[in-house]
């Protein structure tokens, strides 16, 4: 990453909303155009849904391990290299459950498995895309450690509907819609099915869910939430 933090070069930001504002998208049934705005847009949307105080990690069950049990995806981890790509993601909200969590680069461990940040922090996994860019962004972060909630913490209360929005580090903001929120097992993590390719920006977001496995030290299942692109707006448009 270079000193600005832009990943390729510097953010081709009005090319990359024109080229956008081609693409279409389904949410449920629905289907309708990528929305883009370029001057005066108005605010994101920010939602008001309470947050539950239920996180199930203790003193003797410090911090859940899902960590090491996600699976990068197969192939290259990096996405294949083209023209200047976006400035780096630097912050993440889910406004519904009351999510706001500062981003960090993270990449795999020596298994093949994707390293989350401190309980505190989310991370945006640099095998895929950065969030705005066509392709799918990963976004990973623990539910709770033993001192309590941790950053993705109520995720498995956002539903179809709800808005993810991910600021980059020169202050441009990317929306997305929920459109598919998914509790599996860990031993049936859908692999292909988060990091495959897609033809448009998208966006994954994943933490630990289910029941607490304490034998295991660990949850046993991951909650996984997708969307798709709504919006974009430039720094100076805020």
């Amino acid at each position: 990453m270079s000193p600005e933090g832009q990943r390729g070069g510097p953010r081709l930001l009005a090319a990359g909303l024109l080229a956008l504002s081609s693409l279409a998208f389904g949410v449920g049934a629905a289907v309708s155009s990528v929305e883009l705005e370029t001057a005066a847009p108005a605010p994101l949307p920010r939602q008001s849904k309470p947050v539950a105080e239920d996180h199930r990690a203790t003193a003797d069950d410090p911090e859940d391990v899902w960590s090491s049990e996600v699976p990068a995806p197969g192939g290259p981890l990096a996405p294949e290299a083209g023209l200047p790509g976006p400035a780096l993601p630097s912050q993440v909200e889910v406004p519904s459950v009351g999510i706001s969590a500062s981003l960090d680069p993270v990449g795999v461990d020596e298994q093949r498995r994707i390293v989350v940040p401190p309980p505190d922090r989310a991370g945006w996994f640099e095998g895929r895309a950065v969030p705005g860019e066509v392709g799918p962004a990963v976004l990973v972060g623990h539910v709770d450690s033993f001192e309590g909630p941790a950053a993705f913490h109520g995720l498995d209360r956002v539903t179809a509907g709800d808005v993810i929005v991910v600021t980059d580090v020169t202050g441009s903001r990317v929306a997305f819609e929920v459109t598919r929120v998914e509790v599996v097992p860990k031993d049936a993590f859908p692999t292909d099915k988060v990091y495959g390719p897609v033809d448009r920006p998208e966006i994954r977001v994943i933490t630990c869910g289910g029941p607490f496995d304490r034998a295991a030290r660990s949850y046993r299942d991951n909650v996984i939430v997708s969307g798709v692109i709504t919006r974009a707006e430039p720094s100076d448009a805020i």
